[in-house]
């Protein structure tokens, strides 16, 4: 079995400047289903799924030597009680990808772990607030026969590269595009108004009624 990891940390400053009632704090009160208004980038994706707060993520795809691969997680979003925070976590994946990767069966092969915690500040004494954003993924993966020639060391480097590659292209687009969205949220009535009704009909599209999850359910490995 191994076990490879990557972590991502970014802070971005966001605008000072917004109409009343439109701060960055509301903007993150704003429904969870806000979020899939935030472009992501290399073909990654986040959608709705049936129950509330439940999303389908599609990960920008990794490379492992030849062998191409697009995880495909179910993820729940919570909002933190006790303070400005917004926590992503998976509980399912499904992996695509290279036709070879169907000889390894490597949906029975693998497991993967998403976290994502988004926080806001109130602005600093640059009048701007920040967004900032800690992420983690992890992936399992029960060596298929194909690959036991290789160096272990060799099939490490090469899955924490491509891990790493793949939650950084994620994560810096995804908060880079948030800062962006909601600076224009902040001072632009007109499309505060209609985000809000995207939103309302994203919600009747999507939560009313629960479609087949996409992902497949498997046990997250403990963190501890």
């Amino acid at each position: 079995m191994l076990e490879f990891g990557a972590t991502c940390n970014v802070e971005l400053p966001c605008e000072g400047r917004h109409d009343a009632g439109a701060s960055l704090a509301d903007y993150m009160a704003l429904p969870t289903d806000a979020l899939s208004f935030v472009p992501l980038p290399a073909g990654a994706s986040l959608r709705p799924l049936g129950p509330a707060d439940t999303f389908e993520l599609v990960v920008p795809e990794l490379k492992l030597f030849t062998i191409w691969l697009r995880p495909v997680c179910e993820v729940t979003v919570e909002k933190d009680p006790t303070r400005p925070r917004l926590v992503l976590q998976s509980r399912g994946v499904e992996i695509r990808g290279s036709e070879v990767l169907d000889q390894f069966g490597i949906n029975d092969r693998v497991d993967l772990d998403v976290r994502c915690e988004l926080e806001w500040t109130a602005p600093a004494a640059d009048g701007r607030p920040r967004l900032r954003c800690r992420s983690s993924m992890r992936m399992w993966l029960d060596t298929p026969p194909q690959f036991a020639l290789m160096p272990r060391g060799a099939l490490q480097g090469a899955g924490d590269s491509g891990l790493g590659a793949s939650l950084r292209l994620l994560v810096q687009g995804f908060v880079q595009n948030m800062a962006r969205d909601y600076g224009r949220w902040a001072s632009d009535r007109q499309f505060r108004g209609l985000r809000g009704a995207e939103v309302d009909a994203l919600a009747h599209q999507y939560r009313a009624r629960r479609p087949s999850p996409t992902a497949r359910t498997v046990d997250s490995q403990d963190w501890d």
